[in-house]
């Protein structure tokens, strides 16, 4: 029988972004009884932060790396704006009956927006866009959801209105 456990439950990944791919690395430290044999995938439950019955399941690897097509994701239906992958999401783990999560901005087609206004030298607009970026990760970090909520919501709007949307 396969059985582990994340040492102090301290459930730790990196996210990366390719064209296609949300790009899931797990760092967790995973610990197992003699008597049993190492975990090697474990289920990965994903929601945004203001819509948790809207879950999808991810089989994913210990501690290398999960592909996950954007497409995947769980999305705001309102959300018709190129944005609509982006967002703060929790990432959820059952194991051994101990739920761990974590929430994490994923901010791929804003970073994208970003990078073409550092591109086109519109360095005032870029600015803004990065320290509302900066809030956005800070806030959802430090468990101000509401506040990471609201800002992202501003940010995708102003994005809008300056014309220098991306989609992936």
């Amino acid at each position: 029988m396969k059985v582990s456990a994340i040492k102090d439950k301290n459930f730790n990944f990196t996210l990366s972004y390719s064209d296609e791919y949300l790009i899931f690395k797990d760092l967790s430290e995973w610990l197992t009884p003699d008597r049993y044999e190492k975990l090697d995938i474990f289920d990965l439950y994903i929601s945004l932060y203001d819509n948790p019955d809207n879950e999808i399941l991810i089989k994913t690897n210990v501690n290398s790396d999960t592909y996950i097509p954007y497409t995947k994701l769980p999305v705001d239906k309102t959300n018709k704006s190129d944005f609509c992958y982006d967002g703060v999401y929790k990432f959820r783990i059952d194991i051994l009956g101990k739920e761990l999560f974590r929430y994490e901005p994923i901010l791929e087609n804003i970073t994208c927006a970003y990078s073409k206004l550092v591109i086109s030298e519109d360095f005032d607009k870029a600015f803004k866009v990065m320290s509302e970026m900066e809030y956005i990760k800070s806030a959802t970090r430090n468990g101000l959801f509401e506040q990471a909520s609201t800002h992202y919501k501003n940010l995708v709007y102003y994005i809008n209105k300056i014309n220098c949307s991306c989609k992936h």
